[in-house]
């Protein structure tokens, strides 16, 4: 193949495009001119208006010249080759395209084998052209295919300069009949409500298929999966089904509530805290989920709606007709997984059996909830209860005060500490637990709860490897599609399935006759079961963040969060090193400048993160906790005002990397936030629990750090991306507990 000139020195072959009509931006390394000039001459010679540095008048301040140029283009081309990788100019020109959101396109000059991590990671996804694969004539007719037309003279759409930019986004224009129904995407909630549009912006690709969803209270979900197009506007109205537990009101009837909850809670927590009721829509008021209708005599007349008796949350006060048998989990370390991964849990409190049948049923005489079918060998007392979805155990166990457990609370109790395989050892024995024992469903049913007493766990509970699989509150993957199940059922024979350690998952609006659950009480002072409480040693400094609204996002959204605790500054060197040595975990590479104790730790992946903030007990933050905490409720820019100010953060000054390094945490006090947490722009990216977007393969990190010189990366919302298994010497974290107080 032919190599890259890199001696060549070609005049540029004709000037930079100067005006305000749409425009292609051209990246490349220099040491490529003689394969570049002649395809952006082609271009240019087409009616194409090319922007490239070469043509830009001498003298011009370059660094501020290409930004603008950046900034002004409607379509930016970079040419890939070794050289151009190897480029430093380069790099920060696809940085600054990127972090504009650029449409960009890339032409591979030569073949360049596996990309460095950075600049794959960056350009994953990204439309491209293999320039060295193809002829001439292919070339020439993928380019202009890629190359939209409004680029060329004369094909300039009008508006002026607002014309520059290229409509890149799919819109979806959405109608409920009834309205006000919230617009999910992908599972997450867009914030809109119906009737809306909703865009997005298709700068990468062409088009996608999404998952659209249409939720109003008291309706069936609306649920489709539908195409984004680039620059097309899809009209999508629908006529929501109404619930059977939801009649219509005569016409026009009014609704009137009787002896509504006695309660101060807002509509949205009460019907959060009870599962009872269900909100009609934001500040409507609460509907109860399984309401006695009284119909009007006449269209004209009332109808009244009364609610059933209010049940609270009892806080662990559980009802005594419950009858249920408690054991206690001691806080401390146990082993955790098929790869016995050293964890450690605050003490709580396990129920000793699966929830019976008799339990079940009292709880639904109080609450008005139905019973779920019965199995085909009926209901029986003393049998754990079954065919109940996720949802339904979950409104059980608040009813009861407690909650489901933690799949580490679940196994934790299973195993105890010494990594067991089943929860009476390490050989399987049938005769312990009530499954099948030749064939599927051999067993025909469920047995009394507490039958198998050799079976019983380290610390006293029955039934945790067979009888039932059991709910527990996590979802099983990223996916956040099903919810896991633990501990085997019935009609399974093979030992695999009743290990401490094995992994099944369900669909959360599933209730099958193989399922059942059981409860767990946290006390409140330990209430987090991520972790135990802070080790002394680790010398955490924690501030409050009170609880209450905030404004959120570029477009400052008005969200809400609870109270919460976060870290005042960054996780040091020090404090990850003692976690390594209380944990056995290897401290990973140390940074070209070398480890020390009061800078902020370095080279971490998320996961690190992550194992770090169970140790002590916390969190990683959300984005949204990191947000506030970062910039208060009056939506400034920094965590100082709006007003940018390189003093008051540890950032480089002119170029990249000019700070070198890491400073010690804390080392900026001006640029503390409104809450006293300081290093929350510079210094170090600080990862998140967020994912970046609904694909969930790569986590947040906000904050912005040493290397950066950008004024943009250092907002308090700036969002950045990586792959959770990556590590460099500019990414850090810091922690949050989530109930306040360290």
């Amino acid at each position: 193949m032919t190599t890259l000139n890199a001696d060549a020195s070609l005049p540029p072959p004709f000037p930079a495009y100067q005006g305000q009509e749409p425009y292609i931006f051209v990246s490349y390394a220099h040491k490529d001119k003689h394969f570049v000039y002649p395809d952006i001459k082609r271009l240019h010679d087409g009616g194409y208006r090319i922007w490239y540095d070469d043509g830009i008048v001498p003298g011009e301040d370059f660094p501020k010249e290409i930004d603008a140029a950046i900034r002004g283009c409607a379509f930016s081309m970079l040419f890939v080759s070794p050289h151009a990788i190897a480029s430093r100019y380069v790099r920060r020109e696809l940085h600054r395209i990127l972090d504009l959101d650029k449409h960009l396109l890339l032409v591979h000059l030569e073949p360049v084998g596996d990309l460095p991590d950075g600049f794959a990671l960056q350009v994953a996804g990204i439309q491209a052209i293999m320039r060295h694969e193809l002829s001439a004539e292919d070339y020439r007719r993928k380019l202009d295919v890629a190359l939209p037309a409004t680029l060329r003279a004369g094909a300039a759409p009008a508006g002026g300069a607002a014309s520059r930019l290229l409509d890149t986004r799919a819109r979806l224009a959405l109608d409920t009949t009834p309205p006000g129904a919230a617009v999910f995407i992908d599972d997450a909630d867009t914030g809109l409500r119906t009737p809306c549009e909703y865009a997005e912006n298709l700068k990468r690709q062409p088009a996608r298929t999404a998952l659209l969803e249409m939720k109003r209270a008291g309706f069936e979900e609306a649920c489709y999966e539908v195409e984004l197009r680039r620059g097309e506007r899809v009209p999508v109205s629908v006529t929501l089904t109404a619930l059977p537990s939801s009649p219509p009101p005569a016409s026009n009837a009014d609704i009137r509530l009787v002896a509504p909850p006695d309660d101060d809670l807002p509509p949205w927590l009460l019907a959060e805290n009870d599962p009872r009721y269900v909100e009609l829509g934001e500040n409507e008021g609460l509907l109860p989920a399984s309401p006695t209708f009284q119909s009007p005599a006449s269209k004209h007349d009332e109808i009244t709606l009364v609610f059933p008796p209010r049940v609270k949350p009892t806080g662990g006060a559980i009802p005594a007709q419950l009858g249920i048998e408690w054991v206690t989990i001691p806080a401390g370390d146990f082993l955790y997984g098929n790869d016995n991964v050293r964890k450690r849990l605050p003490a709580y409190q396990m129920m000793k059996y699966p929830v019976t049948v008799a339990q079940y049923r009292h709880f639904c005489t109080a609450t008005g909830r139905q019973m779920p079918d019965a199995p085909q060998w009926g209901w029986q007392d003393t049998h754990p209860v079954v065919n109940v979805t996720w949802e339904d155990a979950a409104a059980f166990a608040a009813y009861a005060g407690g909650a489901l457990p933690t799949e580490e609370e679940w196994e934790k109790a299973a195993r105890g500490t010494d990594g067991r395989v089943y929860p009476w050892g390490n050989e399987w024995d049938a005769a312990n637990a009530h499954c099948s024992q030749k064939e599927w469903c051999d067993a025909q049913q469920t047995a009394p709860v507490g039958y198998y007493q050799a079976g019983v766990s380290p610390y006293g509970c029955l039934d945790m490897a067979g009888n039932v699989w059991e709910w527990c509150a996590n979802w099983y993957d990223s996916a956040e599609k099903s919810r896991v199940l633990r501990g085997g059922g019935w009609s399974y024979y093979s030992p695999d399935y009743f290990r401490t350690t094995y992994r099944s998952n369900l669909n959360p609006t599933s209730g099958i006759n193989l399922d059942g659950f059981r409860c767990v009480l946290r006390s409140p002072d330990t209430g987090n079961p991520t972790g135990d409480a802070s080790p002394a040693g680790l010398g955490l400094d924690w501030v409050t963040i009170p609880a209450g609204e905030f404004r959120y996002g570029g477009r400052k959204v008005k969200k809400s969060l609870p109270a919460f605790s976060i870290m005042k500054t960054p996780v040091t060197v020090a404090q990850y090193r003692h976690f390594c040595t209380a944990t056995g975990r290897q401290m990973p590479d140390a940074p070209s400048w070398g480890w020390q104790d009061t800078h902020p730790v370095v080279n971490v992946t998320w996961d690190d993160a992550a194992a770090f903030a169970a140790y002590a007990g916390a969190a990683l933050p959300t984005e949204e906790e990191w947000e506030k905490a970062a910039r208060g409720t009056d939506g400034r820019a920094y965590p100082w005002g709006n007003a940018w100010d390189a003093a008051k953060a540890h950032c480089s000054k002119k170029e990249w990397g000019d700070a070198q390094q890491t400073a010690p945490v804390g080392r900026y006090p001006a640029g503390a936030s409104p809450y006293e947490c300081l290093d929350l722009a510079g210094n170090v990216w600080e990862w998140c629990d967020s994912w970046y977007d609904s694909d969930k393969d790569t986590r947040v990190v906000r904050g912005g750090g040493w290397g950066y010189n950008y004024p943009d990366f250092f907002r308090a919302t700036y969002r950045y991306n990586y792959i959770p298994s990556y590590r460099n010497n500019y990414f850090g974290f810091r922690c949050v507990l989530r109930s306040p107080g360290p």
